[in-house]
């Protein structure tokens, strides 16, 4: 799944980097399938990538990839049986059996690159002998995957679209409730100098001392947690601690960190607008 800038100078850039990448290492006639999401929906900014990564899931699942829409010609400079690779343009089922994998590309204006690779779950679960579920159309074998050995899918012999599918255990016993343990939280405050960061902590401690607060519910400490690193300003004296359990908040003052004074006052010099263009 490429970036796909549509632009004369973008694209046989990227062509070349796949078909060098991708293209090199496959037989000839056995070419690597590019897609561009943005011939389809256009350029979400800064959704694009989630967008083609949401595609590329969707393909892995069906089994189809997608054709790339109001497709005409290739751009000249991309020399497509040099490099390898072929655009689709209408819905081609998956190649191969075995292992489905599929590559993202996502740029940004500034420099910010992305690559994601990703396989389907079907053949994962499999290569591992893990239990779980999965939406792939079809049943398919690892015989050239080389992940292992072809096991057997029973899968109903009309399943609908998108259903979830069950598969076999291979010598993995999977707990039917894993334990929930308590997750520790950050709580992250401070005050204008160091004894407002100290006054700060003796009110939280003095506040959940109350019997009543002792025993909140998780959903009391992780909101917390947010409100202060989040809905506070970030003054100059900061402490911390990491507390398990809204019971261990009367003990704040015992458990947090010393008062640390931020070394310099950062003041604002750019608001990026997401868009490389405004530049």
């Amino acid at each position: 799944e490429a970036h796909g800038t549509g632009t004369p100078l973008g694209d046989p850039i990227e062509a070349r980097a796949l078909g060098s990448v991708f293209g090199a290492v496959r037989e000839s006639g056995n070419p690597v399938y590019i897609g561009a999401l943005k011939s389809n929906i256009g350029h979400l900014g800064g959704g694009s990538g989630i967008a083609v990564l949401i595609k590329a899931v969707l393909v892995l699942e069906r089994g189809v990839i997608s054709p790339n829409a109001n497709f005409e010609r290739v751009n000249p400079e991309i020399n497509a049986e040099a490099l390898n690779i072929t655009f689709p343009t209408k819905c081609t089922p998956w190649p191969s059996n075995g292992l489905r994998r599929a590559s993202v590309n996502s740029f940004g204006f500034g420099g910010s690159n992305a690559h994601v690779v990703l396989d389907d779950a079907c053949n994962f679960l499999r290569a591992y002998g893990l239990e779980g579920k999965h939406q792939s159309e079809d049943a398919f074998s690892l015989a050239d995957s080389g992940l292992g050995t072809p096991v057997e899918l029973s899968l109903p012999s009309n399943p609908s679209l998108g259903a979830i599918k069950e598969i076999n255990t291979i010598g993995v016993q999977s707990p039917s409730a894993p334990p929930q343990l308590p997750l520790p939280k950050l709580l992250t405050w401070s005050g204008a100098d160091e004894k407002a960061s100290y006054r700060l902590t003796e009110a939280l401690a003095e506040y959940f001392a109350d019997a009543a607060r002792e025993n909140a519910a998780p959903s009391v400490l992780r909101d917390l947690a947010y409100t202060l690193a989040a809905r506070r300003s970030h003054l100059s004296s900061r402490r911390f601690a990491v507390v398990d359990s809204a019971a261990e908040l009367p003990a704040l003052p015992k458990m947090a960190s010393r008062p640390v004074r931020e070394l310099r006052t950062r003041g604002l010099c750019f608001v990026f607008t997401g868009q490389g263009a405004q530049w």
